[in-house]
């Protein structure tokens, strides 16, 4: 009877392994992410800030192989609310080390007048508009940075969605991208 109970264990373990790395849908790698943004994940510096948020990034075409085609796109959905004023940029910060400060913007959202970003960036929303589900689609990618290595620090949780405002320039929102069956 253990031995029954080891190999249903070991059966469960490769079932749940291949769910974490594949859609069971559609049979693909994993295509969307997840990351919940707010002030207790800013860093170096926890700012203080009642706005949070929620970013959903989506690979196309589904990814069914790497590296990634130089033809894949990645599109981002943003939710936020509660800044202390108007969002002045929005990128995606890859790779990052654990609890650091360390990765550099590779993934412009948008911007405003004045802050440098690769030219043809979406323009942030100003008041009025905050709060309201935003679609980045046509993502700005840093010239030097590949869409595969983009995906490979998304699949090892190496990548953060970072909202800027001008009380808080260094980041006022964040969060770690992850895939939705993450613990």
């Amino acid at each position: 009877m253990h031995v029954y109970r080891r190999r249903g264990a070991v059966a469960l373990a490769a079932i749940l392994a291949a769910v974490a790395c594949s859609d069971t849908q559609t049979g693909t790698l994993i295509t969307n992410y997840i990351a919940n943004l707010d002030a207790a994940q800013e860093q170096p510096t926890v700012v203080s800030s009642a706005g949070s948020g929620t970013a959903t990034c989506t690979f196309s075409p589904a990814v069914t192989a790497r590296p990634l085609a130089t033809t894949a796109t990645v599109s981002c959905t943003v939710n936020w609310s509660g800044l202390t004023d108007s969002l002045r940029q929005a990128h995606i910060h890859a790779p990052n080390a654990a609890a650091t400060n360390t990765g550099a913007v590779n993934v412009w959202l948008c911007t405003t007048t004045g802050i440098t970003a690769p030219a043809g960036t979406a323009t942030c929303p100003q008041p009025g508009q905050a709060g309201t589900a935003v679609v980045f689609a046509g993502v700005r990618i840093a010239s030097t940075f590949s869409m595969d290595s983009l995906y490979g620090d998304f699949l090892s949780g190496a990548a953060y969605v970072n909202l800027h405002t001008k009380t808080n320039p260094g980041g006022e929102i964040r969060g770690v991208l992850l895939h939705p069956l993450t613990p």
